[in-house]
């Protein structure tokens, strides 16, 4: 994770999710369910760069698990089924022979243990190996208030605030 999003997350990650929060994922998650059963494609994606860096999908991923899908399920949710919504399942989305696959290793087995997905210890990307702390390491000034294209790290969390205002579909307690 960049730099400039570890204090804002770290914050979040101290705030327990109210209520009503809990009560709209329920809602969201419900309808996922409904068409992952209808036989219907549920492709999880992120708004990088208006979300923290590969925040936004473990959070989607931990949502989906937490109310009821299966590791397997929330897992196809971010693999097989958006290759097969952009009509690139013969090359990617799933481990075969022939197909691309950029892979994330991770410290433990999320089909037994989902809460490890979040525990990455290296990427393979394009066939090169990178391990967690060379990502770590890449973002300038880290432990700085460094951000992309000259952007102060204050104008990058401003937008973070301005998109947690509620949504249009906020269940009432």
């Amino acid at each position: 994770m960049p730099p400039w999003d570890t204090a804002l997350v770290r914050q979040l990650a101290g705030t327990p999710p109210t209520s009503d929060q809990l009560a709209t994922l329920r809602i969201e998650i419900g309808v996922y369910q409904r068409i992952l059963a209808g036989g219907g494609v549920v492709a999880l994606g992120t708004d990088q760069p208006l979300v923290p860096v590969g925040l936004h999908l473990h959070m989607a991923l931990r949502a989906l698990h937490r109310f009821g899908l299966s590791p397997e399920e929330a897992l196809r949710t971010a693999t097989v089924l958006p290759a097969r919504a952009f009509g690139a399942d013969r090359d990617l989305g799933t481990l075969e022979v022939g197909k691309l696959a950029d892979l994330t290793v991770v410290d433990g087995d999320p089909f037994t243990d989902f809460d490890t997905l979040v525990r990455t210890v290296s990427v393979l990307r394009g066939g090169v190996p990178y391990e967690q702390r060379e990502l770590v390491e890449s973002f300038p000034g880290a432990g700085a208030a460094a951000a992309p294209h000259g952007k102060s790290a204050d104008e990058w969390l401003e937008v973070g605030r301005l998109l947690r205002r509620d949504s249009c579909c906020a269940v009432d307690g």
